[in-house]
């Protein structure tokens, strides 16, 4: 059994850990497993120059990459996450599939998959979003779709994180007490 990851704890909101058997992980298991190293595809010329993004972070190469490569389209069906390797062929995607892109590249690019984590959350609009959440030297920072901007999650006020996944586990937020 793998071992799970330090709750991320973000927005001013406590990480409640998830039993799989209670959190809906049906959307998320499809999406996760397809490893973008194994397929050609738009990222190979861009994973080619690992070198040159590795020389400091490539979370904010990656952020910028994916967010001028894919186009925001809402879901036609109902909520659908695709996996990196179909968002980034077809240059389309809601904010999940932004996310799933990035982490798949950011996993490539040496990024260990337990320091990522898909968050959904809501807006001060109270619309439905969703981020990827990348733990570096003991901070959270945030890619979105909606800046190409890597912010450090404590900076960020406006959004209410709701349900977070990465491997096999999965949390829930809560109000820190007090």
């Amino acid at each position: 059994m793998p071992t799970r990851p330090a709750a991320p704890s973000l927005f001013q909101m406590v990480a409640l850990p998830v039993g799989s058997a209670a959190a809906p992980m049906g959307k998320w298991e499809a999406a996760r497993m397809v490893a973008i190293g194994e397929q050609a595809g738009p990222w190979n010329e861009f994973l080619a120059q690992g070198d040159r993004i590795g020389t400091g972070s490539p979370l904010g190469a990656v952020n910028r990459w994916v967010n001028w490569r894919v186009r925001y389209v809402d879901d036609k069906r109902g909520d659908e996450w695709s996996a990196a390797t179909a968002t980034l062929s077809r240059g389309y995607g809601d904010c999940e599939d932004f996310a799933l892109a990035k982490m798949a590249l950011l996993q490539e690019l040496g990024i260990p998959a337990d320091d990522m984590f898909l968050v959904l959350l809501r807006d001060r609009a109270q619309g439905e979003h969703a981020v990827l959440a990348v733990r570096q030297d003991g901070r959270f920072h945030v890619l979105d779709n909606r800046t190409d901007k890597v912010l450090p999650a404590e900076r960020i006020e406006d959004y209410t994180p709701i349900m977070s996944y990465s491997g096999a586990f999965a949390w829930t937020y809560g109000k820190p007490a007090g």
